[in-house]
Protein backbone atom coordinates (compact mmCIF):
# COMPACT_ATOMS: atom_id res chain seq x y z
CA UNK A 1 0.00 0.00 0.00
CA UNK A 2 1.06 3.11 -1.08
CA UNK A 3 1.70 5.84 1.76
CA UNK A 4 -0.07 9.22 1.44
CA UNK A 5 1.59 12.43 0.70
CA UNK A 6 1.50 14.90 3.56
CA UNK A 7 2.30 18.60 3.98
CA UNK A 8 4.84 19.43 7.19
CA UNK A 9 4.89 23.16 8.14
CA UNK A 10 8.72 23.11 7.19
CA UNK A 11 7.39 21.79 3.54
CA UNK A 12 4.71 25.01 3.95
CA UNK A 13 7.45 27.23 4.63
CA UNK A 14 9.67 26.51 2.30
CA UNK A 15 7.05 26.16 -0.59
CA UNK A 16 6.08 29.99 0.41
CA UNK A 17 9.09 31.50 0.90
CA UNK A 18 9.55 30.16 -2.86
CA UNK A 19 6.41 31.53 -3.95
CA UNK A 20 7.33 34.83 -2.23
CA UNK A 21 10.62 35.11 -4.01
CA UNK A 22 9.29 33.39 -7.32
CA UNK A 23 11.75 34.72 -10.58
CA UNK A 24 14.76 34.35 -7.97
CA UNK A 25 16.41 30.78 -7.66
CA UNK A 26 18.34 29.13 -4.98
CA UNK A 27 20.60 26.73 -4.39
CA UNK A 28 19.69 24.54 -1.35
CA UNK A 29 22.17 25.75 0.87
CA UNK A 30 21.38 29.24 0.19
CA UNK A 31 17.68 28.47 0.43
CA UNK A 32 18.42 27.17 4.06
CA UNK A 33 20.48 30.39 4.84
CA UNK A 34 17.50 32.87 3.80
CA UNK A 35 14.74 30.90 5.25
CA UNK A 36 16.97 30.81 8.31
CA UNK A 37 17.14 35.02 8.08
CA UNK A 38 13.59 34.46 8.61
CA UNK A 39 13.73 32.99 11.64
CA UNK A 40 13.08 29.24 10.33
CA UNK A 41 14.86 26.26 10.82
CA UNK A 42 15.00 23.85 8.34
CA UNK A 43 17.53 20.74 8.20
CA UNK A 44 19.56 20.69 4.37
CA UNK A 45 17.69 16.90 3.89
CA UNK A 46 14.35 18.22 5.03
CA UNK A 47 14.65 21.03 2.26
CA UNK A 48 16.17 18.91 -0.35
CA UNK A 49 13.02 15.96 -0.08
CA UNK A 50 11.22 19.68 -0.11
CA UNK A 51 12.62 20.66 -3.61
CA UNK A 52 12.39 17.27 -4.86
CA UNK A 53 8.51 17.16 -3.94
CA UNK A 54 8.24 20.61 -5.57
CA UNK A 55 10.18 19.45 -8.82
CA UNK A 56 8.00 16.68 -9.03
CA UNK A 57 4.61 18.57 -9.29
CA UNK A 58 5.75 21.44 -10.95
CA UNK A 59 6.12 23.87 -9.11
CA UNK A 60 10.16 24.59 -9.58
CA UNK A 61 12.27 24.10 -12.22
CA UNK A 62 15.73 22.77 -11.81
CA UNK A 63 18.33 25.24 -13.28
CA UNK A 64 21.83 24.11 -13.43
CA UNK A 65 24.30 26.76 -12.45
CA UNK A 66 27.35 26.21 -15.06
CA UNK A 67 29.33 28.45 -13.12
CA UNK A 68 28.76 27.07 -9.56
CA UNK A 69 28.36 23.52 -10.81
CA UNK A 70 25.41 22.86 -8.57
CA UNK A 71 21.40 23.12 -9.30
CA UNK A 72 19.11 26.21 -8.50
CA UNK A 73 15.82 25.95 -7.94
CA UNK A 74 13.10 28.59 -8.75
CA UNK A 75 9.21 28.56 -8.43
CA UNK A 76 7.35 28.56 -11.41
CA UNK A 77 3.61 29.20 -11.76
CA UNK A 78 3.48 25.92 -13.62
CA UNK A 79 2.26 28.09 -16.17
CA UNK A 80 4.18 26.09 -19.19
CA UNK A 81 7.23 27.91 -21.10
CA UNK A 82 9.09 26.02 -24.26
CA UNK A 83 12.55 27.89 -22.93
CA UNK A 84 13.75 29.69 -20.06
CA UNK A 85 16.07 31.85 -19.59
CA UNK A 86 18.54 32.28 -16.49
CA UNK A 87 20.60 35.93 -15.76
CA UNK A 88 24.60 35.05 -15.24
CA UNK A 89 24.56 37.55 -12.67
CA UNK A 90 21.29 38.30 -10.86
CA UNK A 91 20.65 34.52 -11.33
CA UNK A 92 17.00 35.36 -11.99
CA UNK A 93 14.85 32.77 -14.09
CA UNK A 94 11.92 34.32 -15.93
CA UNK A 95 9.74 31.38 -18.55
CA UNK A 96 10.35 32.77 -22.50
CA UNK A 97 6.86 33.13 -24.25
CA UNK A 98 7.51 33.96 -27.89
CA UNK A 99 6.05 32.52 -31.01
CA UNK A 100 9.61 32.22 -32.41
CA UNK A 101 10.78 29.58 -29.44
CA UNK A 102 6.96 28.07 -30.65
CA UNK A 103 8.43 27.79 -33.99
CA UNK A 104 12.10 26.32 -33.47
CA UNK A 105 10.46 23.74 -30.85
CA UNK A 106 8.02 22.54 -33.07
CA UNK A 107 10.99 22.55 -36.12
CA UNK A 108 13.02 20.67 -34.18
CA UNK A 109 10.38 17.89 -33.54
CA UNK A 110 9.19 17.68 -36.70
CA UNK A 111 12.78 18.21 -38.59
CA UNK A 112 14.98 16.47 -36.27
CA UNK A 113 12.53 13.97 -35.02
CA UNK A 114 13.92 15.53 -31.63
CA UNK A 115 11.55 16.93 -28.90
CA UNK A 116 13.19 19.28 -26.46
CA UNK A 117 12.29 19.11 -22.64
CA UNK A 118 10.29 22.55 -22.17
CA UNK A 119 11.34 21.91 -18.29
CA UNK A 120 14.63 21.78 -19.02
CA UNK A 121 15.72 23.82 -21.53
CA UNK A 122 17.72 26.74 -20.12
CA UNK A 123 18.80 29.70 -22.05
CA UNK A 124 21.76 31.75 -20.22
CA UNK A 125 22.53 35.18 -20.53
CA UNK A 126 22.74 38.69 -18.92
CA UNK A 127 18.89 40.24 -18.14
CA UNK A 128 18.48 44.05 -18.86
CA UNK A 129 18.78 45.27 -15.54
CA UNK A 130 22.37 43.43 -14.75
CA UNK A 131 23.41 44.45 -18.29
CA UNK A 132 22.43 48.00 -17.67
CA UNK A 133 24.43 48.03 -14.41
CA UNK A 134 27.92 47.40 -16.35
Amino acid sequence: MARGRYKTKQQESIEEFLKEHAGESYTADKLCSDIACEGITIGKATVYRCLERLLEDGYVIAVPDVDLGSIRYSYTDQDSADMYMMCNICHKVKPLHCEAIDRFMTHVANEHEFRPNSQKTIMYGECKECGDNE
